[in-house]
């Protein structure tokens, strides 16, 4: 028997969705299995493909569908920063985020 995605007894099953195969492919399994997330989160870093966000008319409808909550969209907008996506970030301080998040090892 497969792990329950409820490790917690009541606690709210919160998804990290990246609009991309992978966790389009987890939300139609979690539908099939009849496990409905809490929240579906896709945080937007400024910088995906066009298709990416197209996408998102294309999943809406079937999570609708399946009785799952809407995907709610998040972006950190700096207020005094010249920058306003990662890439732009990246491109002003010279760095690459898995640099920077490797940085501690």
């Amino acid at each position: 028997m497969p792990a329950s995605p409820r490790p917690f007894p009541g606690s709210p099953l919160v998804v990290a969705y990246g609009l991309g195969v992978d966790s389009t492919a987890m939300l139609v399994e979690f539908a099939r299995r009849g496990v409905r997330p809490d929240l579906i989160l896709f945080a937007d870093t400024g910088g995906e493909k066009p298709e990416t966000y197209q996408y998102l008319a294309v999943i809406r409808p079937f999570l609708a569908r399946v009785g799952f909550p809407d995907v709610t969209v998040v972006r950190y907008r700096p207020k005094r920063a010249v920058y306003h996506t990662l890439e732009g970030q990246c491109l002003h301080t010279g760095t690459l985020p898995s640099l920077a998040r490797l940085s501690g090892l």
